[in-house]
């Protein structure tokens, strides 16, 4: 048996290529990466990699086009059992191709709410889904906005132990580190944040994470010159772990519908290493934790007041007691998805 994997952004950036490249290798399944190089990074993953570059000088829109094109050439001239789409995008640009080709024979795994506004997009979108063998979702709040079909629900947790490892460990003293770990895209929310920072000397800021926008937040963050607002820049995924056991607050704010409702790995971070976390009231996120999670509101002035007495008031051993709960159900989850998947593929 032979299978793609089509990635629409670079590896390093899409954590959950690697819930497909593992699999497939635990299996003893053959399989070539096919991906759009928006950074310019030689990677390589499988038996053999397909590197389609994004030209920045031709807009979007025409590179969109071309990787589409390119992906149909390199899936008919190998004529693969099997492939994986993912994210959303790619399934839509090539929905009447993988309808024609690969019917009932390719899995499309969505990551977050896209354009299903749109009423051409979304009936490229319910075309994919309709024909497709599995439909994954890192979220069980985005069925609201997709086609309707089946969907199956794959958490989006990337530690690696199943055993519980930590406790919630309260800082006592010295300044409280907020921490943002991830792809960098909100600039506009995270330089509020900062700014309500740079007046309460109880808070740092720190950012890990490349910029989707090259210098957006880096550069601001430089000519502040402030020891308590710091950029990291990019991490490997390796160094995840000590990052976030690092850091006091994880901020899970992103200040749009389609990603309140998404269920992003940074609340897995949070239950798993014991970190408190910070989430919008009306997002799927706050919902999850059960009151184990500070409802931060940017247009509040106190906010910063109320999230630091949050902090010390937390009960380690209730929050301890609920994370583990909360991973030990995810993992039951995680479980549930991957015999779904070997269903999907094997049959």
């Amino acid at each position: 048996m032979k299978v793609a994997i089509v990635a629409f952004n670079n590896i390093r950036i899409s954590p959950y290529v690697k819930t497909y490249s593992n699999w497939l290798e635990e299996k003893g399944i053959d399989y070539d990466l096919i991906y759009l190089d928006r950074s310019g990074e030689q990677e390589q993953l499988g038996s053999c990699t397909y590197s389609i570059p994004f030209n920045p000088k031709r807009g979007k829109f025409m590179n969109f086009l071309r990787f589409g094109k390119e992906v149909k050439k390199i899936l008919t001239k190998n004529k693969y059992d099997f492939v994986f789409v993912m994210p959303t995008f790619p399934a839509v640009i090539l929905s009447s191709f993988l309808k024609k080709k690969y019917k009932g024979k390719y899995v499309v795994d969505i990551r977050d709410r896209t354009h299903e506004e749109n009423k051409f997009y979304f009936k490229r979108e319910k075309c994919a889904v309709e024909n497709s063998a599995m439909n994954v979702i890192s979220s069980k709040g985005y069925t609201s906005f997709l086609p309707e079909a089946k969907y199956v629900f794959c958490p989006n947790i990337s530690a690696s132990s199943r055993t519980p490892k930590y406790k919630f460990k309260r800082r006592e003293g010295g300044v409280l580190s907020i921490a943002y770990v991830g792809c960098i895209a909100r600039v506009g929310l995270y330089k509020r944040l900062i700014k309500k920072v740079l007046s309460d000397d109880r808070f740092a800021v720190d950012l890990y994470g490349s910029e989707v926008t090259p210098g957006s937040i880096s550069e601001y963050v430089k000519e502040l010159g402030s020891d308590r607002v710091r950029y990291h820049g990019a991490f490997k995924p390796e160094e995840k772990a000590e990052i976030v056991k690092s850091v006091d607050i994880l901020i899970n704010i992103y200040g749009t519908l389609g990603i309140k409702r998404a269920m992003a790995n940074k609340l897995y971070d949070a239950m798993y290493f014991k970190k408190p976390l910070i989430s919008e009231v009306d997002s799927l996120m706050y919902e999850e934790c059960e009151g184990h999670s500070f409802a931060f509101d940017i247009e509040d002035e106190r906010v910063l007041d109320k999230l630091y007495d949050w902090y010390m008031n937390i009960d380690g051993e209730a929050f301890d007691k609920f994370a583990d709960a909360y991973i030990e159900r995810t993992y039951a989850e995680l479980d549930e998805f991957y015999a779904e998947l070997e269903r999907a593929v094997l049959g």
